[in-house]
């Protein structure tokens, strides 16, 4: 969720009533995030299997989708080893 909004600026889903938007979270799938503006398609498709309704489909874990954050965003330096000091996240 928060790197679909630090991408979109948007929320995902959002509903004024409670129920509708437990149902969305459940049901429906986000929109695409480069549907809010440019978003590089590999970062989209990280975002996306993030959100995922399949729990096989998801991120097995944090370090699993920091690898994915680090092979896209690792060629320009950021995140990278040699350019910031190594984070647990």
């Amino acid at each position: 969720m928060v790197l679909y909004q630090l991408l979109t600026l948007q929320l995902p889903f959002y509903s004024d009533d409670a129920y509708a938007l437990a149902l969305k979270h459940c049901v429906e799938v986000p929109p695409p995030p480069s549907r809010f503006g440019a978003v590089s398609p590999q970062l989209e498709e990280i975002t996306l299997k993030a959100l995922s309704k399949s729990r096989d489909a998801r991120y097995q874990s944090a370090r699993e989708m920091r690898q994915s954050l680090q092979r896209v965003l690792g060629a320009d330096g950021a995140l990278s080893g040699e350019s910031a000091k190594q984070r647990r996240w």
